[in-house]
């Protein structure tokens, strides 16, 4: 890839990036508004959570168009896109008293993150896999009930070994 295709490529990740934080900042602002006025119990963030955030996933699609295809397998998107991600995680707490497990998950997938960009393998992604949507989810169903957890967590690194060594590209 020559100079000029790869600068266009690194300023249409930068803006999709920022795109990104922009748009979950947005979204954590309104449901923290909503939740302050009692519209919806606070449990009900275990439900809406995890559907924004699959909805913000999507939003770099828009961004890169006709190009996500070849772009969304280079690791400088790769990189970028899990840092972005794992920071919007953390920055839940910012926003919204959740528990420690979610913090802990949280902050166990951001490790895994910067060993991935330090080493440039994906196996980092398996071992320190991506629970934050999943967490949420049992949380609204189960509430503290954490005798499953565990079965969820291992289909969790399953479906992201088979993603990532099967469908993705290795660094």
């Amino acid at each position: 890839m020559n100079n000029i295709a790869s600068s266009k490529i690194n300023k249409l990740i930068i803006k999709c990036m920022i795109n990104r934080m922009m748009y979950t900042i947005i979204f954590y602002m309104i449901l923290f508004c909503i939740l302050a006025t009692s519209v919806f119990s606070f449990s009900n963030i275990y439900i809406i959570l995890p559907l924004g955030l699959t909805i913000l996933d999507k939003v770099n699609n828009l961004t890169l168009g006709k190009n996500k295809d070849i772009i969304t397998k280079t690791f400088t998107y790769q990189s970028n896109y899990k840092l972005i991600d794992s920071i919007s995680y953390l920055s839940l707490f910012i926003f919204f008293d959740l528990d420690i497990v979610l913090f802990i998950f949280a902050l166990y997938r951001f490790i895994g993150i910067l060993y991935f960009l330090r080493n440039k393998q994906s196996k980092f992604l398996v071992y320190f896999p991506d629970f934050i949507k999943e967490y949420l989810l049992y949380k609204y169903f189960y509430v503290d009930n954490y005798n499953y957890l565990c079965v969820f967590l291992v289909a969790k690194i399953v479906s992201e070994y088979y993603y990532i060594f099967h469908n993705k590209p290795r660094y």
